[in-house]
């Protein structure tokens, strides 16, 4: 092989053997850096010498520019794992940590026994008042209490504003009774004695308002003007005896120009054999023209007897009566 070494051409001959290495000398002083030359072709590589013993260690140089990053290399066999080591002191207490979210609720758990009575807290303030709630039916009344003193009598009121005239009109009235025994026949269409007699009167209103003469003989009421009239009779009876088994009921109505007024009928009932009289009364509202008759008779199909002597009364009865008033005249 030939290298040039100054300009000249050296011939290279196959390389000796290694010689022994001398002692090492001083470093000497470094010399200035020279050019550098044009790399030669480069030779075939030789046999590897043998290593010699490591040089002393210079100077560390000026540390070079960093290299390119190396392609990573293959990760290595892990190693075995080591012994434990012993357990180092406890750390100081590191800050509070964040609120951890709540957790999922647990099963409840078995309820504890009950405990001891706790002494009654203070009076809590008073809440405000409740909405009234729905009244309650209304409860049974109480028996009256008792009656209270008389108060003092109180001054006499003011007097009251005068009222208007009343333009009231007196109408006709009369009162008739009967005070003589009677019997009256059992009802019969040709009012055969079956009516009532009357041989008194009271206060009658006037001789132009009504005809008496009849009522002693067939007992008509003979009305002379026309009107609306309340007619109310009384009657105190009994059944004829032998009274029958079972014992029937007697009954008394108006009769208005031989026709029966709807309503007057009303009936008494004989409730023993001994006894003197029922008494019975019978009232009614009508329309009476004038010249109308009106008469009482026996609506029943018993006998009937008026007697004015009862056990037990010092005067005789008044064993049948009739009161007219007029309530309204009509023209």
């Amino acid at each position: 092989m030939c290298k040039d070494t100054n300009n000249g051409c050296v011939c290279m001959g196959p390389q000796g053997p290694q010689g022994v290495p001398g002692m090492q000398g001083n470093q000497g002083i470094q010399g200035p850096t020279g050019l550098s030359g044009k790399d030669g072709l480069p030779g075939a590589v030789g046999p590897q010498g043998l290593q010699g013993p490591a040089g002393a260690i210079g100077p560390q140089g000026l540390t070079g520019a960093i290299g390119l990053q190396g392609l990573q290399g293959l990760t290595g066999a892990q190693g075995n794992v080591g012994s434990n080591g012993n357990t180092g002191p406890i750390g100081p207490v590191g800050p509070q940590g964040a609120q951890g979210s709540m957790g999922a609720q647990g099963n409840p758990g078995p309820v504890g026994p009950i405990g001891p009575i706790g002494n009654i807290g203070p009076q809590g303030i008073a809440g405000l008042p409740g909405a009234n709630g729905l009244n309650g039916s209304a409860g049974q009344i109480g028996p009256q209490g008792p009656q209270g003193n008389i108060g003092v009598q109180g001054p006499q009121g003011i007097q009251g504003v005068a009222g208007k005239d009343c333009n009231c009109i007196t109408g006709p009235y009369a009162n008739v009774f009967a005070s003589t025994a009677q019997t009256i026949a059992a009802y019969n269409a040709p009012a055969v004695k079956d009516q009532v007699l009357f041989d008194s009167q009271n206060a009658v209103s006037s001789a132009t308002d009504f005809d008496l003469s009849q009522m002693n003989i067939s007992g008509d009421i003979k009305f002379l003007k026309h009107g609306i009239y309340h007619l109310a009779w009384q009657l105190q009876a009994r059944i004829t005896p032998p009274v029958p088994n079972p014992v029937p009921s007697w009954s008394f109505g108006f009769w208005l120009n031989g026709a029966l007024v709807p309503g007057s009928i009303y009936s008494g009932f004989t409730q023993a054999p001994g006894d003197d009289a029922c008494h019975s009364t019978g009232d009614i509202i009508i329309e009476m023209k004038a010249n109308d008759m009106l008469r009482l008779r026996n609506a029943s199909v018993s006998q009937v007897n008026l007697n004015p002597s009862v056990t037990g009364s010092v005067f005789p009865i008044t064993i049948a009566s009739i009161n007219i008033e007029c309530l309204k005249l009509i023209p």
